[in-house]
């Protein structure tokens, strides 16, 4: 038999469910499972409800730039001749 990641209804499973599939689709081991199911702080049925077909969580660094650099448009060149960002304004 093929495998696919193609399954129907496989949003209709649970967390812990969708884990098990994705266990044996990808031969993983008990050890890849256990980081798999380390959520940290964001409950796995809460990022359940966040997002479709949920099987695990990441942390994801949050930093905060002090000051901000000078807003340049985006047609003009910078210094180094490659374009500047698109600015918000």
């Amino acid at each position: 038999m093929k495998k696919t990641s193609q399954v129907s209804g496989f949003y209709k499973l649970s967390p812990k469910e969708r884990i098990n599939y994705v266990k044996d689709f990808a031969d993983l081991t008990d050890e890849e499972v256990k980081i798999l199911q380390s959520t940290g702080s964001l409950e796995l049925e809460l990022a359940d409800r966040m997002i479709e077909n949920v099987v695990g969580t990441f942390p994801l660094p949050l930093g905060w730039l002090q000051q901000p650099p000078t807003p340049r448009r985006w047609h003009e060149k910078r210094e180094d001749s490659s374009p500047a960002a698109p600015t918000l304004s």
